[in-house]
């Protein structure tokens, strides 16, 4: 089983769609350590800001109005507690992990902060095997989400009409760069049968699923009209649960693959793209989809349930002494249906008020993200992770958030879609939409 487009804001003349992506699952809960050594430690909460980072001493005491000042652009500083003072030092383990997001992960940490545990439960495909018992089809590989990168090989669609919903999955092949060679690995002691896909020269590929949302069926990336994708041979980050689905020889996949994003540091558009999407086959949104016990683990809830929280953790590092201050960025949201970050306020929480997001360092801004969004709401912009190097340099992620989805939405799901870049004079897109869209 192999497995478009909403209205968008133009903060300017338009501003054209972006994105899409895939998913899928397999059999009973491995045993073996070595399926579950890969699993994440889970994200300790970060040092957040409520502007920026605030220093570990006690600096809201501090008189407010000693520390505001405005910069070049006009930006004010909020507050003493709301600004980076002193961030402490970066130690071997934060260097190098903010070096494996740069160079294994496209320079994004993907992550859900409220249901990245999937556990053993097993996905239930809609076919029954005994007059109340359906077939136990999609397998955790590891007890949460993961994250895979690699090259797009080739791209297709499935369509079938079973249970629930309508399968219009992107399936999408990828092999994996040589850090994600495991998600294949470790599915291999289950394989049966002949229907694991490969590559003509490279073994096995790796399957990342979605059943997008109607108004995604035409995107410029993932075009499921014209069964295309301009991405085929480029390198993509993938991010969902970790499956081996048991119909098609248990070969492992990431789905549904609910986080997507890419960098482009040669196209048209210089910068990172990023699609967060809700499932819309309806396989995974409701506890009776899996087979489950009678208490359920409360720290789990069906993969594609609404609603859905996903943050992007961008890295940067900024060195004052040698680059122009402030650096600056624009967020875009290029695409979105059923986005719901608003009614949610820790999910919308900026760094500060407004749509300029500034980041303190020794009374100097650092770092500026300006949201080009029409409904500031809908996404959450924060610095976390803020550390100095022993050379001066500034580094950390700017934590973009996202919630999408309401249930009983008649099939509608829910998708959102950003692009960021450094590109500062830009205001469109080079994107054309498909099918006769304005």
């Amino acid at each position: 089983m192999p497995e478009g487009d909403s209205p968008i804001f133009n903060p300017f003349p338009k501003i054209l769609p972006i994105l899409g992506l895939n998913n899928r699952i397999h059999e009973q809960q491995p045993t073996s350590s070595a399926s579950m050594k890969h699993i994440p430690i889970k994200i300790t909460s970060s040092i957040l800001c409520l502007v920026c980072l605030i220093h570990f001493t006690s600096l809201s005491q501090t008189d407010e109005t000693s520390l505001q000042s405005t910069n070049n652009l006009g930006l004010e500083v909020d507050a003493p507690e709301n600004c980076v003072i002193n961030p402490p030092q970066a130690s071997q383990q934060e260097l190098d992990e903010w070096n494996r997001v740069v160079n294994s992960t496209q320079g994004i940490r993907a992550h859900d902060p409220v249901s990245s545990v999937i556990g053993s439960y097993v996905g239930e495909k809609n076919e029954w095997i005994w007059p109340f018992d359906r077939l136990d089809n999609w397998f955790p590989m590891g007890s949460e989400k993961q994250t895979l990168c690699g090259t797009i090989h080739r791209f297709k669609i499935h369509q079938s009409k079973q249970g629930k919903g309508l399968e219009q999955d992107w399936n999408i092949y990828v092999t994996p760069n040589p850090e994600f060679q495991y998600l294949i690995d470790d599915a291999l002691p289950y394989q049966r049968g002949n229907q694991w896909k490969t590559c003509d020269t490279n073994g096995y590929l790796i399957e990342a699923e979605l059943t997008p949302d109607a108004s995604l069926y035409d995107l410029a990336f993932f075009n499921l009209t014209q069964n295309t994708s301009t991405l085929v041979g480029q390198n993509v980050c993938f991010y969902g649960p970790w499956v081996r689905e048991r119909v098609h020889s248990y070969r492992p996949e990431i789905h549904p693959s609910e986080m997507i994003w890419w960098k482009d540091t040669e196209g048209d558009a210089k910068g990172y793209y990023m699609l967060f999407a809700q499932d819309g086959s309806h396989r995974y949104d409701e506890a009776s989809d899996f087979d489950t016990p009678r208490e359920l683990n409360p720290d789990w809830k069906p993969w594609a349930k609404a609603p859905m929280t996903a943050q992007f953790n961008v890295a940067f590092a900024v060195n004052p002494s040698t680059d122009t201050l402030p650096r600056q960025m624009n967020v875009f949201e290029i695409h979105q249906n059923l986005v719901v970050t608003g009614e949610d306020p820790e999910s919308s929480a900026d760094a500060d008020n407004g749509k300029s997001h500034a980041l303190v360092v020794d009374d100097r801004q650092i770092l500026v993200i300006h949201e080009m969004i029409e409904k500031d709401t809908n996404l959450g912009v924060k610095f976390v992770d803020v550390r100095r190097r022993s050379d001066g340099t500034i580094q950390g992620y700017i934590q973009l958030t996202s919630k999408i989805g309401k249930e009983n939405t008649a099939g509608e799901t829910g998708h959102h879609g950003l692009f960021l870049t450094e590109e500062m004079g830009r205001t469109a897109f080079p994107f054309v939409l498909e099918s006769g869209d304005d």
